[in-house]
Order: C-alpha cells, then sequence, then structure tokens
C-alpha cells in the first residue's frame, strides 16, 4: 500500500508542476530554459551590459578589475506561485558567501595578464565547494582595447540545511542518515553539524567540524566524533574518532603539500540482505554474518607536484594501522563450537603493521565542461586524458609492530570525448607479498577491477549511458564481501541480496536532459540492469564445491529530480521489474528504490 502511495505522489507531483498551476504563471515557465545562462544575463544587466559586452578574446589583455556578483539562494520567479507566495523571505535565514571568501579562491588578480587556463582552473575549483550550485567565470570588455574584466557569477546553495542520505527499498527505509548543518558559517565556508544515521543495524549519533582556511590561510581541518548505539538495545556498541589537517595541492601550480591524519573505530560489523542479517552456511549451520572491529590507522604524507599541463605528483609518508576482529558477546549460544572456530576463520584477519610508502600520480590536467551528465541543467568539470597511480608499501615488524609484507597497487584510468561522446575505463590492480601467511603461498590479497562506461552523444533530449564493471579478488585476508542489488547498480532486487568474493554487472540507461519547471529540473530514464556477486567467476568454492553463477537482470523506469538551490545531486526514484522467477513460494513484485545520486 505504502509503495503504491510512493508512486501515486511522485506522478501527482509531476503531473501538478507541468499541468496543475494556474496559467497566468505560464510566461514563468521556461521548459527548456538555461539556468546558469540566466543568471550570467542577470549579473551583465546589474551593471547595464549586454552579451555584445562580453570579450570574445581576453587572453593575454590586462585584467582591469574583478567583479563578483553573488546571488542569494532563492531568487524571484525561482518556484512556482511566487505571485503568492513569498519564497524569498527564506533568504533571511541564510547567510549569503562573503566576496573575500569567493575572491580567495581565484588564481588570479588585478593587474595581471588574463590567462583562460587560470580562468577555467578558478571556476573548477569554486565548483568544489559545497556552498555554490553555481560558479560561472566570463570576460567582459575593459575600458580600453587592451584591458578586460573578469564576472564571477555565483550562486549560493542552502547551508543552513538538513542533509539526508537516504535508501528507501519497497516501504522500507534502508538506510538513513542526516546532519543538522551550518556548511557556510557567518558566509565563511566553515562547516558544523550534529550528526545522525541508521542502518538496518544501529544508530549513530556524532558531531563533526570542517575548516577549509585555518584563520585563511591554504590549510584545512576536519574533526568527526560519534558514537554507535544497536537499534535492538539501544546501547553503545562503539564508536568513531577522526582527524585530519594538511595543506592540500590546491592548483595546478602549487608545489608543495602535507597532511596528517588519524582514524579509530570500534564497532559490531553486521551484513545484511534486504533488511535481514544475512546468515552464512557454515559447517552445515546457518551462522550470522555478525562481528565485532577494532580499527586504528593513522599516517603522515608529504607531496611533491611537478608540471602544468602534464602532472607529476609524488607522496612520500608513513602509515601504521591495527585491525583486530572477533565474536560479539551476544553471538548465539546454538551455534556450535565446531561451527564458531570455522566462522572465526572466514573473518578479517587481525594484525598490527607500520612502515614507510611512496605513491605516484600521473595525469594529464586537460578539462571539459559538460551538463545533464551526473546532474541536472548544471556545469559539470570532467578530466580528459590518461591518469595513472602507483603506490609500494613496506611494513616492517623492526618499526614496533609484528607484520612484515610488502605491497603494491595502481590504477590506470582514461577518458575521452568526440563528437559529444564521453567515453572512459579503469583498471585497478594490487597485492601483497607476505611468507608464512597462507600455506597456498606468499601473494596475497590480490585484487583487480575493471569499469568502462560509455556516454553516447545526445540526440534530441537523450543521452544512452552505459557501464560494465568486473571486481575480483584472491587470497584475501581482509575477506572484503562484494555486494549486488538495489543499492549498488541491480535495481529489481533487494539491497545487499547478493553477495560473494567476485562480482560483475552490466547498466544502461536511457536519460532525458532536464525539464525546467522554473528552477526545479526533472528527467526521466529508462534502464536496464545485469549482473551477479558469485564466490569466485569460476564458480567454485575453495574446497573444490561448485556452486555456479546465476545472471540477474531488470528493467525499469524512473525519474530525476534536481533542485541546485539545495543539492547538486539529483533525487533518483525508480521501480525496477525482476526479469527473474521468483523462488519456489516467492511473490514476483517491482521493487522501488530511491536515494541522492545517480546509479551509476
Amino acid at each position: 500500500m505504502l509503495r503504491s502511495r510512493l508512486r501515486g505522489f511522485a506522478l501527482w507531483l509531476t503531473l501538478w508542476l507541468v499541468a496543475g498551476l494556474p496559467l497566468a504563471h505560464a510566461d514563468k515557465l521556461e521548459l527548456r530554459g538555461q539556468y546558469e545562462e540566466k543568471l550570467i544575463q542577470d549579473a551583465l544587466s546589474r551593471r547595464k551590459l549586454t552579451p555584445s559586452d562580453l570579450d570574445p578574446q581576453p587572453e593575454g589583455k590586462r585584467i582591469e578589475e574583478i567583479w563578483i556578483d553573488a546571488s542569494k539562494v532563492i531568487l524571484p520567479g525561482d518556484f512556482p506561485l511566487s505571485k503568492y507566495i513569498p519564497w524569498t523571505w527564506l533568504n533571511a535565514v541564510h547567510v549569503r558567501t562573503r566576496h573575500e571568501v569567493i575572491a580567495r579562491e581565484l588564481l588570479f588578480s588585478v593587474g595581471e595578464p588574463f590567462r583562460r587556463d587560470l580562468i577555467e582552473e578558478s571556476g573548477r575549483n569554486l565548483r568544489t565547494l559545497f556552498i555554490l550550485s553555481v560558479a560561472r567565470l566570463v570576460a567582459v570588455r575593459g575600458s580600453s582595447p587592451g584591458s578586460v574584466r573578469v564576472l564571477v557569477v555565483t550562486k549560493d546553495q542552502w547551508s543552513l540545511r538538513l542533509n539526508t542520505e537516504f535508501r528507501f527499498d519497497q516501504a522500507r527505509l534502508d538506510v538513513l542518515s542526516f546532519q543538522f548543518a551550518e556548511h557556510n558559517l557567518a558566509g565563511r565556508n566553515k562547516r558544523l553539524s550534529i550528526d545522525f544515521g541508521f542502518d538496518p543495524g544501529r544508530y549513530s549519533l556524532g558531531l563533526s567540524y570542517t575548516d577549509y582556511r585555518i584563520w585563511g590561510s591554504r590549510h584545512q581541518l576536519r574533526l568527526i566524533g560519534g558514537l554507535f548505539l544497536s537499534r535492538e538495545t539501544s546501547r553503545v556498541e562503539g564508536g568513531q574518532l577522526y582527524f585530519q589537517v594538511g595543506r592540500p595541492l590546491f592548483s595546478l601550480r602549487t608545489r608543495f603539500g602535507w597532511e596528517a591524519k588519524l582514524q579509530v573505530t570500534k564497532d559490531i560489523a553486521r551484513y545484511f540482505s534486504g533488511g535481514s542479517i544475512y546468515q552464512r552456511q557454515v559447517g552445515g549451520e546457518s551462522v550470522p554474518d555478525v562481528f565485532t572491529r577494532e580499527q586504528v590507522a593513522g599516517q603522515v604524507q608529504v607531496q611533491y607536484s611537478a608540471g602544468i599541463v602534464h602532472k607529476l605528483n609524488l607522496a612520500l609518508g608513513f602509515r601504521v594501522q591495527h585491525q583486530k576482529y572477533g565474536l560479539p558477546d551476544d553471538f548465539p549460544d546454538t551455534i556450535s563450537d565446531a561451527a564458531r572456530s570455522a566462522y572465526r576463520q572466514l573473518l578479517p584477519r587481525s594484525e598490527s603493521a607500520s612502515g614507510p610508502f611512496v605513491g605516484l600520480n600521473l595525469y594529464t590536467a586537460r578539462y571539459i565542461r559538460l551538463k545533464d551528465i551526473q546532474t541536472l541543467a548544471l556545469s559539470e568539470d570532467l578530466r580528459l586524458g590518461p591518469e595513472l597511480n602507483l603506490e609500494l608499501r613496506y611494513a616492517y615488524h623492526g618499526f614496533g609492530f609484528s607484520s612484515d609484507y610488502l605491497e603494491a597497487s595502481g590504477s590506470f584510468a582514461s577518458q575521452h570525448y568526440s563528437a559529444d561522446n564521453l567515453f572512459s575505463y579503469e583498471v585497478k590492480g594490487g597485492l601483497r607479498l607476505q611468507y608464512g601467511i597462507d600455506p597456498r603461498g606468499a601473494l596475497l590479497n590480490e585484487y583487480l577491477t575493471a569499469q568502462v562506461r560509455e556516454i553516447s552523444p545526445a540526440f534530441g533530449p537523450l543521452r544512452l549511458h552505459l557501464s560494465a564493471k568486473v571486481q575480483l579478488r584472491g587470497r584475501d585476508l581482509e575477506q572484503q564481501r562484494m555486494t549486488l542489488g538495489s543499492d549498488s547498480g541491480l535495481r529489481g532486487y533487494a539491497p545487499r541480496e547478493l553477495q560473494g568474493a567476485a562480482l560483475y554487472r552490466v547498466n544502461a540507461e536511457l536519460r532525458s536532459k532536464g525539464l525546467n519547471l522554473w528552477t526545479v529540473h526533472v528527467g526521466a530514464v529508462v534502464f536496464y540492469d545485469g549482473g551477479d556477486a558469485p564466490p569466485s567467476l569460476s564458480g567454485f568454492l575453495r574446497d573444490g564445491t561448485f556452486v555456479g553463477t546465476r545472471y540477474r537482470q531488470d528493467v525499469g523506469f524512473g525519474l530525476r529530480l534536481g533542485l541546485p538551490q539545495f543539492n547538486r545531486e539529483v533525487v533518483r526514484l525508480d521501480l525496477g521489474f525482476p526479469l527473474e522467477r521468483p523462488s519456489s513460494g516467492g511473490s514476483y513484485a517491482p521493487r522501488f528504490s530511491a536515494e541522492f545520486g545517480q546509479a551509476f
């Protein structure tokens, strides 16, 4: 019943927005309106300028002046019925971002020559700030032929907010977290929040504070603290502490950076399938997949960056980690000692290690700005060309902990844009050399992930999005579990319904561009998903037992809602229809899921 009501509400909302409003406001409804371009035109008009005053060839000219035009969150006409409902009153409880906060992100100043690369990078830096929904920079003719003005157009995103991350599965709220947060304290881009969340097994309560510019410098600080409470007993069962401070590589011309961080977590890990604890079959018994977890990780690193277009970033640091796993005190007494012992062998391996590491990052700094890829009607900065990441880590007992090993990991990715077609792929892999741990050999924690993505040229208001992914793990000391369901790209199935040591998945989605209803953007999708999370791609368990793999698939349709005043991410509403026949006694039903962000 609730599932039907949710679908009915989504349909009613769409029809109301499209057809149910007074016709007197039809002049405000621009179905193909350009959200950011309208803001630029309004900013020019406020200075008695027109688009003809933009400078088509500003390169090399002296920057005569920098104008910052920062719009409030809600402007007249942003929402329907604005003649009757004073939506702009909401601006009274929002502190607009200060001009100096915007200005300090700019990588150029008055008197310098106009350089397109610095202008573009400044725009990208501004668009990474959560407090802004829009950031665009345009060149305006100066008072003389050799000069130019830079107009910085921004619009705030609502900063005093109840941030939410949620996942609906059918009529059940699977995951929810929210933060009562001010992301822009006094308009200075500092964040303070009270955090609450829950999943099927626990509640979490905490506080967090982030300062992106400590005392106006380029240094950053982040603090998070919280407690975990059991949903069944409401008792405290653990907590976490996270501390990070450093100076990031904030521009392509920044040469040095550093970072120090510490994370401490003590909790109970629970694996779920749908809304129930996952039952592992161990020695012929069903064992609930629940264990205690104690983790401490800390590192310090320094970074050196070379190049501007062809980048080389080198990191050198020292890392310490401690991990301990066991059975909780309330583990069922009905489980036999033999099954308990066998289940302990399936848990991640407890270990303590410390040692140095070195990392290398190579990439080409070429960017393109597109729209309607992962958001609706907002600019998205995409980096093109290849990227290579390598890391080598050495752990040695002489540094004070017991483990000795050599670990290597790497990834290669590339993204290409041609004739409005966007194609990307990525391959990641790693392994550890460690003796005396596994009788099968010294090469451990082997993993390989490959992913490819294709986004077609726009044909009319549509784009076709295709994605394929495979993940493999072998001799895994961490016993990591791959899960697949409506929370991870298989929308016709329960969250985490499929679990195993390997994963493969394909997705196809036909997405429409956003229909602009005032400043509310609505998009539609139809999709196909397929995949599985078997024990291995070969279908064999470690002991040689064959369990096989079964390809699952679904089709469906959905809506995407974009509210740029409140969030750059879309709200995803999907209804998936599994194509497999239900198990004996089961009933066939479509599955509704909803959360922030695209499905892939």
